[in-house]
């Protein structure tokens, strides 16, 4: 289901098709609501910015759970509400829930921000996947884990696939379609795949590692969020 990602009024983006799914809520912030991660901002403001961005996608910022990223392929399930913080002492590049109104939170600038939904388990995972974590299979790993914990089958799984670098920018690397071949030889649905069609490189309203990195741009990153209501 190749879909557009729209700008809301409210200045975040949402995959078309997986906004209009009752129960789900998600978003991608932009550079406006500024830097979302502790490794390049003072925490307290990136605890600002976050809370901004939460509430402008209609979600508690007190729900929000994140992880301390390092390109691996680690998932954490959020199974209990001691799990909801932001201190980021658990290292892990993806989260899983089946419980509502806890509020997934990964940070990306050009890596791809993977969402996972299943409707009938009602099973919502997020997942960063960069060069090296696509390498290792992170996001093969979140269809193994929601099959071995919550019962799910690969074909009922929607993917949604969030702004990230595309192969012109990035040397030639596809990972968008280096993981959506992966989900279809794993049994997702073609039509169950939903893809962002604009590049964190190209579009100043995204941070881009890579863009910061040839530009002199102040580097930063952006939230992706996930929720189940």
């Amino acid at each position: 289901m190749s879909s557009m990602l729209r700008k809301t009024k409210k200045g975040f983006y949402v995959l078309e098709k997986l906004s209009r799914i009752h129960g789900l809520v998600h978003g991608f912030s932009t550079v406006e609501f500024g830097n979302m991660s502790f490794v390049h901002g003072k925490k307290s403001k990136v605890l600002e910015n976050r809370v901004r961005f939460a509430q402008a996608v209609g979600i508690d910022p007190k729900r929000l759970v994140s992880v301390n990223q390092k390109h691996g392929k680690d998932i954490l399930i959020v199974n209990s509400g001691a799990l909801i913080n932001q201190s980021e002492k658990i290292i892990a590049d993806g989260l899983m829930t089946n419980q509502k109104n806890i509020v997934l939170l990964i940070k990306t600038a050009d890596c791809l921000p993977i969402l996972f939904f299943d409707p009938k388990k009602e099973i919502i995972g997020l997942v960063h996947a960069g060069r090296k974590g696509v390498s290792l299979g992170v996001h093969i790993k979140a269809i193994i884990k929601m099959r071995e914990n919550f019962g799910c089958y690969p074909e009922e799984i929607l993917i949604g696939i969030g702004p990230a670098i595309c192969d012109c920018c990035y040397d030639g690397i596809d990972l968008a379609g280096s993981v959506v071949s992966d989900f279809l030889k794993k049994g997702i649905k073609k039509e169950n795949i939903e893809e962002s069609n604009i590049c964190t490189f190209e579009n100043r309203d995204f941070y881009s590692h890579r863009r910061s990195k040839f530009k002199s741009e102040p580097e930063g990153r952006l939230a992706a969020i996930f929720s189940l209501k």
